[in-house]
């Protein structure tokens, strides 16, 4: 559940056997608002909801050197 007007940053770190890793945010509709695709091991997003709602989180492994891989997702919210 994301709040209207918040900001938020998103950070997904992939282990040492991972080369890229891609990160997404969908709004409550499923609309893709949000994306970092780069070709990189540690994806951020920045977002600022423009409504409250349950928005969807995808995180990509599109590289992994030696299975198996593992990540961890952040999700960093600005003090107000």
């Amino acid at each position: 559940m994301l709040e209207q007007g918040i900001a938020y940053k998103f950070v997904a770190v992939c282990d040492s056997d991972c080369l890229d890793v891609d990160l997404w945010i969908a709004d409550p509709s499923g609309q893709e608002v949000a994306v970092d695709e780069l070709d990189d091991a540690i994806p951020i997003v920045d977002l600022v909801p423009e409504s409250n709602g349950v928005f969807t989180i995808g995180v990509e492994m599109i590289e992994c050197v030696s299975e198996p891989c593992f990540y961890g997702l952040s999700i960093l919210v600005q003090a107000q």
